[in-house]
């Protein structure tokens, strides 16, 4: 079944990130190259350390970013989660913000981009 893009949002805690438009997740996995001459010319690889973020983006409000500011400044870890109202997609983590980007045009709305980068394990709750 399809999936609305609109019904997936970023929260901080309880509090889902003020104005989205966007917002991506993105896992990684690094490979870790077995080739050997059993491989009879072909690569092999196995897993290796897997990584995780999550970018939002949305229209600036002042009093619903202040605080995701604050955290950068201090280096706060915070609990991130994506997902839509029945938490049949779900993700979820402890993370820190790596990077906040500020837009203001002269002929549109001020946006935000922000950008939390994964500590430890995504929990993914299966769908129903």
């Amino acid at each position: 079944m399809a999936v609305r893009g609109l019904d997936i949002l970023v929260y901080q805690g309880e509090t889902v990130l003020g104005s989205q438009k966007n917002c991506t997740l993105s896992m990684e996995s690094e490979s870790i190259d077995v080739s050997n001459k059993n491989s009879f010319g072909w690569a092999d690889f196995i897993a290796g350390a897997k990584s995780w973020s999550i970018e939002c983006e949305g229209q600036f409000v002042s009093t619903e970013q202040s605080a995701l500011m604050q955290a950068f400044v201090d280096g706060d870890f915070l609990q991130i989660e994506m997902k839509n109202a029945e938490e049949d997609i779900y993700f979820a983590g402890e993370a820190m913000i790596e990077s906040i980007e500020l837009e203001a045009s002269f002929d549109d709305v001020a946006t935000y981009t922000i950008s939390f980068v994964g500590k430890g394990a995504l929990q993914v709750k299966k769908g129903q």
